[in-house]
């Protein structure tokens, strides 16, 4: 299950007008079976009508180091590292 804290901080950045354009929800994992970690961010529920896949805009969940997938999000999103 997702904390509280975290349901209620990703529905504030999908839903909320102050964020869009400003805030993206990205994943960087580092796992061996990526087809499982795809299939637990459908399973995390956030209102009843979205899953946690949802309200993601960059996911980079594969074998290799956290520092390849953030920079892997970092040029797909075309923002500076430091905003990440």
């Amino acid at each position: 299950a997702l904390f509280s804290g975290v349901r209620l901080a990703l529905r504030e950045v999908a839903d909320q007008a102050r964020w869009s354009g400003v805030v993206a929800i990205g994943i960087a994992s580092c796992c061996s079976d990526p087809a499982w970690a795809r299939a637990c961010l459908q399973a995390f529920d956030l209102d009843g009508s979205r899953r946690l896949a949802d309200v993601v805009s960059a996911c980079e969940i594969h074998a290799g180091n956290k520092q390849e997938h953030v920079q892997a999000i970092v040029a797909a999103s075309g923002c500076n590292i430091r905003e990440v």
